[in-house]
């Protein structure tokens, strides 16, 4: 391990990171005016030896992490540390004094190297009170490609960029960036954002009170959540995909796999899916997904749901909204509590099972293609009830108001339109 203070470029690396970076040499001091405390600094430069498959372990009470990675035959491939390491107290001498008795170091371990803070903490505890004082620590690592990471700090920014292999990232009140990785990364901020782009291997991004953005991630999982954040995730990929926030919106796109989206209180947007499985699901917004092709399932609690130029089985549900779905499906189960209900069912689309649709105080309506053949059920108890379709009635059986029960062409699965106070009816599709 090798320390020294190349002040001159250290702080021109670090120049607008911070305020009142000094121009001299060694350990530096100005007044900072807006709290009345005098700030201590110093600059190092940590080389250390890393090579890649290996992991370096960096955690800091506060601070800012900064990564970059370097090819093994570039000159500037030597692993280092480049810190500016700052403390406040009352007084000059006081953060010169604390200042001092900390340092940066790296150590040889198992795994690779630690990297972090030493020295003791400095307590004072006066008229009943007690004040601790602790540097924060700016950190610049420049590593090899290759190297696993687990980089920490508590009130700073952790951003790293480059082809690292598996990465845990993590702040509690900052924010958290990554762009490239070839292993399995947790991106984790409690109260930060996280932004998560060109990774290959599974994903956990997460933010407690922060917007989480994902783009470009291939691997077998890929999880993505806040708590009271919006999400996204796009140009992505994995066998199990889950999308989700309490408090926020969702919204997907251009993505192939198993795909849950989810939220409690906020609308959720995808276009542009391609999976066995595809959930999406809002407590309190909308639902609208385009260009969508699998099984879907789509539903919201009061929101409205509306699916365009699907493909697949279509499961589509809302307690207080409208439904609204096109597309060529091979399954339909669409049922709303107190909203109308429109299917429109393209040519190439199958009859194979029952077909569903049903509202508690709204119309139903399904447009069918022409080459339609099924038993059809259709009843309301307070409105019309419609057939644009030749429809056989069994003999002896008598049509009553709001009902129509019979056989469309050489018939075949159930088709059932309900609505206990609204019209129902079975129309022909007819391309705009």
């Amino acid at each position: 391990m090798r320390t020294s203070s190349h002040l001159l470029l250290l702080a021109a690396l670090f120049a607008g990171a911070s305020c009142g970076s000094p121009s001299g040499s060694g350990t530096s001091f100005f007044i900072d005016t807006s709290s009345n405390t005098s700030r201590a600094q110093r600059y190092l430069s940590v080389d250390f030896e890393l090579r890649a498959g290996q992991t370096l372990v960096l955690a800091l009470p506060h601070g800012s992490i900064r990564v970059q990675t370097a090819p093994a035959t570039s000159p500037d491939a030597k692993p280092n540390a480049k810190v500016r390491m700052s403390l406040s107290a009352p007084t000059q001498a006081q953060a010169e004094e604390y200042l001092a008795r900390f340092d940066f170091t790296a150590e040889a371990a198992a795994h690779g190297q630690q990297l972090g803070l030493r020295g003791e903490r400095v307590v004072i505890e006066k008229n009943g009170g007690r004040t601790e004082y602790y540097p924060s620590a700016d950190v610049v690592l420049t590593l090899p490609e290759g190297v696993n990471v687990d980089l920490r700090t508590q009130s700073g920014d952790v951003d790293t960029s480059g082809a690292l292999a598996a990465a845990e990232l993590e702040s509690a009140y900052g924010n958290v960036k990554l762009r490239g990785a070839r292993g399995a990364v947790r991106a984790h901020s409690n109260s930060g954002n996280v932004t998560v782009s060109d990774v290959e291997g599974d994903l956990d991004a997460k933010s407690g009170y922060g917007v989480v953005n994902a783009s470009n991630v291939r691997g077998r999982s890929i999880a993505v959540a806040s708590s009271s954040g919006n999400v996204a995730l796009t140009k992505s990929s994995a066998d199990e995909i889950k999308v989700e926030t309490r408090y926020g919106s969702v919204e997907l796109e251009a993505l192939r796999g198993s795909v849950v989206g989810k939220s409690s209180s906020g609308r959720v947007i995808a276009a542009d899916l391609q999976g066995e499985r595809l959930r999406l699901e809002s407590g309190y917004g909308q639902v609208i997904a385009k260009n969508i092709e699998g099984s879907l399932s789509a539903s919201s609690s009061s929101g409205d749901v509306t699916v365009e130029n699907g493909r697949g089985a279509l499961a589509i549900s809302s307690r207080y909204g409208a439904l609204r779905a096109r597309g060529v499906w091979s399954a339909i189960n669409a049922e709303s509590s107190s909203g109308s209900v429109e299917v429109r069912a393209l040519p190439g689309s199958t009859l194979s099972d029952e077909w569903r649709l049903k509202s508690g105080y709204g119309a139903v309506r399904l447009f069918a293609p022409a080459d339609i053949a099924c038993e059809l059920d259709a009843t309301t108890r307070y409105g019309e009830a419609r057939c644009e379709f030749a429809l056989t009635i069994e003999a002896g059986a008598r049509a009553k108001n709001g009902e129509l029960r019979g056989r469309i062409g050489a018939g075949g699965p159930r088709v059932t339109l309900h609505s206990a106070s609204g019209d129902v009816g079975l129309l022909r599709h007819v391309d705009n």
